[in-house]
């Protein structure tokens, strides 16, 4: 997986996993994105990622997990690879060659989106239609950046009756559509060593640091 996907699936992954859409206006969702999820820290939950094509043509589907710490430190499980963003650098570990691959934060990347969205500066995109399920007590929201990255289309996410983010729906500049089916957080117990990779069993360093 290179540097530029890998950054496509944590945009909408981190934006999501760490939000509540509620409400309508930018005020209400900030409140929401702290109240519900930063008070909760530390929290773990997993997701099932199914990429493909506008015109139904199926793709790839990845299953994994999704942790913060009480830091704010944000941790992507994946079958082969472990990703850490510890809010100055990006660390990418190859469980199987055992490569650890440390990068620069570039800002105005897409994952400096995320991290936008992460402090509740929700100003990066609008919010453009909003649908309620009386029946299931789902809301579904349909949002669209006000500013780059440009490859992303538009966003449609799904929330259940009690606010937790369940299905996400991610188009792009290309017609792709990635969906995220996501569980609720629940609090987790992951130990110190999983946020620090002084301590993962490392037998190449790739440091890409200045």
């Amino acid at each position: 997986m290179n540097a530029t996907h890998r950054y496509r699936l944590i945009v909408p992954l981190v934006m999501l996993l760490t939000a509540t859409l509620s409400a309508v206006s930018a005020d209400s969702l900030k409140v929401a994105l702290k109240a519900r999820y930063a008070a909760g820290l530390p929290y773990q939950l997993t997701f099932r990622i199914s990429e493909g094509s506008e015109q139904g043509r199926p793709g790839a589907v990845t299953e994994g997990s999704f942790s913060r710490a009480r830091d704010g430190r944000c941790r992507i499980e994946l079958p082969d690879q472990r990703i850490l963003f510890d809010g100055q650098w990006l660390w990418s570990y190859d469980r199987v060659t055992r490569q650890l691959i440390v990068e620069p934060f570039v800002r105005g990347s897409a994952l400096d989106v995320v991290m936008e969205l992460l402090e509740g500066r929700w100003e990066t995109f609008n919010l453009v239609a909003q649908e309620n399920d009386q029946e299931t007590g789902w809301r579904q929201f349909r949002l669209r950046p006000a500013a780059p990255p440009d490859w992303i289309e538009a966003v449609i996410v799904a929330t259940d009756r009690t606010g937790c983010v369940r299905r996400v729906q991610i188009h792009d500049a290309r017609t792709t559509l990635t969906r995220f089916d996501l569980t609720c957080p629940q609090p987790s117990d992951t130990s110190a060593a999983d946020f620090d990779p002084r301590l993962w069993p490392v037998d190449e360093l790739i440091d890409l640091r200045e």
